[in-house]
This record gives C-alpha cells, sequence and structure tokens, in this order.
C-alpha cells in the first residue's frame, strides 16, 4: 500500500491524473496519482456516521458504502483540515476538467458547465430546487468486496482486528469511525465525472449502545394493581350486548327526528379509522324462502 498522507501534510499541487482509458463497459477512467504512487489519507479522527452501512445496486451487484459526516467541524480543527482537503481536490479537479474538456467531453467548456457536471467529493444536502440545506457535508466512502469478503479491514483503537463481528453490527448508525481511505481515480459516465474513494483499514472509535433485552428499570419499586376478585366477574354475552346497541341506535335521536323522512337512510361508510374502533357484530341476515306452488295444469 502506498504511503499515508495526513491532511495537514497534503499538498494539491502533488497530484496527476492520466488520460482517460476507456473500459469494456464503455465508461471511461482515469488514473489519480499522489506523487507518483496511489493517493491513500487518512481522514479527521472519530467521524460520525449518521446513516450507517449504505448498500446500492450497481452492474456488478450489491455494493456497499459509508458516509461520514463533518458536523461538529466549527469546534473541531482536524475535521476543518480534512475538509479543506477535500475543497481543494474538489476545486482541483473542476479546474482540470476546464483544462481537458476538449479530451475528456469533446468540446470547449466554461467553469460554470464543467462545475455543473461535476460531482463533489464534499457532498452537501440539497432540497428539490437544488438549494443548499443547512446540514453539514458528507464524504461517501466504499466498502469494496473482493470474492465474498471485505476488502476494508476493521480494527478496534487497540490494532486489534474485530473477528466473527459483522460489519453490519459495526458501521451502525452513530458509529464514530476514522478511515485510511484510497482515491480509486476519476471516473466518468456521460457528462458526469468524480472521485472515487474506498475504505482500506477502518478504526471503531465508539459504537451507540444498544438497547438491551431486558432494559426496563425500576419495576420491583412499581405498585402493582390489585385484580377484581373472580366472584365479581361477569361474563359477557356478546349477542345480548349487540342487540341492546342496536335497540339504542334504532331509537331516532331528536335531530334525526325532525329531519325529513328521505334522509332516514342507511348510507355505507367508510371508516378509515377502522383500527382504532372495536367493530360492533354484523347479524347474520335472515332468508326466508317463498313456497313455490305449481301451477294447475
Amino acid at each position: 500500500m502506498s504511503s499515508v498522507v495526513y491532511p495537514s501534510t497534503f499538498q494539491s499541487k502533488s497530484i496527476t491524473i492520466s488520460a482517460p482509458r476507456t473500459l469494456q463497459s464503455g465508461a471511461k477512467q482515469a488514473y489519480l496519482n499522489y506523487g507518483g504512487e496511489r493517493l491513500v489519507m487518512q481522514t479527521a479522527v472519530a467521524m460520525s456516521s449518521p446513516f450507517g452501512l449504505n448498500s446500492f445496486q450497481s452492474q456488478n451487484g450489491v455494493e456497499y458504502s459509508v458516509d461520514l459526516s463533518f458536523r461538529g467541524s466549527d469546534n473541531r480543527p482536524e475535521l476543518q483540515e480534512f475538509k479543506r482537503v477535500l475543497e481543494q481536490m474538489d476545486e482541483l479537479m473542476i479546474n482540470e476538467g476546464v483544462k481537458n474538456s476538449k479530451a475528456w467531453f469533446k468540446a470547449d467548456l466554461n467553469k460554470e458547465v464543467i462545475k455543473a457536471f461535476y460531482t463533489p467529493s464534499l457532498k452537501y444536502s440539497k432540497d428539490k430546487e437544488g438549494n443548499v440545506l443547512s446540514y453539514p457535508p458528507n464524504i461517501k466512502v466504499k466498502l469494496p468486496k473482493r470474492n465474498g469478503e471485505w476488502d476494508t479491514k476493521f480494527y478496534d483503537l487497540n490494532g486489534s482486528p474485530y473477528k466473527g463481528v459483522p460489519v453490519e453490527d459495526l458501521i451502525v448508525k452513530g458509529t464514530q469511525i476514522t478511515a485510511i481511505i484510497e482515491c480509486g481515480g476519476v471516473w466518468f459516465a456521460g457528462s458526469k465525472f468524480g472521485l472515487t474513494w474506498r475504505a482500506k483499514q477502518i478504526a471503531i472509535h465508539k459504537l451507540p449502545e444498544k438497547m438491551g433485552e431486558f432494559a426496563f428499570k425500576g419495576l420491583a419499586s412499581a405498585p402493582v394493581a390489585m385484580a377484581e376478585d373472580a366472584d365479581d366477574e361477569q361474563e359477557v354475552d356478546d349477542e345480548a350486548v349487540f342487540k341492546s346497541a342496536s335497540a339504542a341506535s334504532s331509537k331516532p335521536s331528536a335531530v334525526a327526528a325532525m329531519m325529513p323522512q328521505a334522509m332516514q337512510q342507511d348510507d355505507e361508510v367508510d371508516d378509515e379509522d377502522g383500527d382504532d374502533i372495536e367493530p360492533v357484530p354484523v347479524p347474520r341476515k335472515t332468508v326466508i324462502k317463498k313456497k313455490v306452488v305449481p301451477a294447475k295444469k
């Protein structure tokens, strides 16, 4: 693996980008190097995962990623430093797009057009109109698999690898992690382009507390309600209750008595909140069959 670059020592002038090559799928890709090697960089320490493990379907099957949030960057210099690195890289990529627009997009394009084409590494949430929302930005990092095994290595803070623990239990909403990430190069899809980031190593700082199997407290000291004696219990006759309810509903109310007779009809009611109301049993209909007497010949 290439030597790890830290945000404090990052220099954008050390980045070089190769000419794009066409893959078998028809997509284009370009290599991005840092000082002649692949760019491998450590993120800021203890970045929060706001969504946990993400999965998405691609032409290569199911792929996984994790978003790392810059929440709290106003008070954490190391987050500000890593954020500045990504801002520099995004600006560099836009400038490279302008400089190479003829080779990359077969047209001479200005900076505003290239900026619209570019998918930034530092992602801000936007509304439907494209306005930036007041949420901290994220960086999306892929977690690659090879032959069904995770290519990313997961460690605790003592440097011991996690064994036998599903990644789904490590990368959950609220997990705090530090990652060693590698730039996979520049991708091109139609007029769009951007950078791919892959996690080589992840250190787990803190997992959110899980709810225990029995999470109640204070049950022993709570007062216990006394049950009524069995002799006081009465069995309820459902049919009698229904007859009583039917008899009560058959009596016209004062308002109904004042209404014209034509208005007093049984309308079908669509009860949208039927789950909150216990239904009244519907009685079986009595069918009276008429006796048919054959006509005399």
